[in-house]
């Protein structure tokens, strides 16, 4: 073998070994956890429909309204609502989904 063969075998081992330690440990794959003590976690979701600034008020209240959610906020220009999260709590996206359609605006994708 030559010594540029040599070379290249020895960099392709080196990234072989380095891809399969930081899948086994999880590294830079894991996602942030929020537990008691640590701040509150948000979840942002896109929202059709609401076109004025008054539009805010029932979506909102609809949100509050779903067990977990510490507090909600919806931006009519951005066209999205940020929902806080109790700590160690979860929400379901179908709870989310259900609060936006009785307040007759139509839920997008989780953008966070």
């Amino acid at each position: 073998m030559s010594h540029n063969g040599y070379k290249i075998m020895k960099s392709v081992t080196a990234c072989v070994l380095f891809l399969l330690v930081a899948g086994l440990t999880g590294c830079a794959t894991a996602p942030p956890t929020v537990s008691a003590g640590d701040t509150a976690d948000t979840i942002t979701y896109e929202v059709y429909g609401m076109d004025c600034p008054g539009c805010h008020g029932g979506v909102e209240k609809n949100l509050k309204k779903i067990p977990g959610v510490a507090d909600a906020a919806a931006n009519w220009k951005e066209k999205t609502i940020v929902l806080t999260l109790a700590p160690d709590e979860e929400v379901s996206h179908a709870a989310v989904e259900q609060a936006v359609k009785d307040s007759n605006f139509s839920l997008g994708k989780r953008i966070d």
